[in-house]
Parts: C-alpha cells; sequence; structure tokens
C-alpha cells in the first residue's frame, strides 16, 4: 500500500517510506489494554516488539474487542506526531 493518505499509517520522505502499526496490547498490571504504535506496515506475528513510545511489550492477535476498549498510547502518538513534524515541520 503506497498512498499518500497520512490515514494509511505511512509518511513519505523521499523514494522511502516510514511505516508504522497500531495493535493493542494487555497490561498484565490492570485490567484492559492501549494500543501501541510499532515500526513496519503490519504486525507479523511476532511475539514481542518495541513500541514507538519505547516499551517492550508482548504482542498477541488482539480480539475485536481489544480493539474496542483499548484506547490509543498517548506517548506513541505524540512520538509518531514529533517526527512527523521533523520531517514536514
Amino acid at each position: 500500500m503506497n498512498s499518500d493518505n497520512p490515514a494509511d499509517g505511512s509518511a513519505r520522505i523521499g523514494s522511502r517510506s516510514e511505516r508504522h502499526y497500531w495493535l493493542p496490547v494487555s497490561n498484565r498490571e490492570r485490567t484492559g489494554g492501549v494500543r501501541h504504535a510499532f515500526r513496519g506496515a503490519r504486525w507479523d506475528g511476532k511475539r514481542a516488539d518495541l513500541s514507538a513510545c519505547g516499551e517492550r511489550v508482548a504482542l498477541a492477535q488482539p480480539s475485536e474487542l481489544d480493539w474496542i476498549l483499548s484506547p490509543a498510547c498517548l506517548t506513541c502518538n505524540d512520538v509518531l506526531k514529533e517526527e512527523n513534524l521533523g520531517r514536514h515541520g
């Protein structure tokens, strides 16, 4: 998917694309979870990864309810905004 639409999770830099995807992650310390951003086009089945905010988390196939109930990580969102401003600012 090579779209210039920012909603597809990519930002164009010259000829290369910096992509990220969001994935709900369960939190063992509290009920529910949070959606973190990760580098790459999509989740490839890895068991763990480092989020954009720097948190190493376990990954698993989320349910539809996970997507509904898990809010976006505000820190991941801020990191991605800062990176985008740095490229296009």
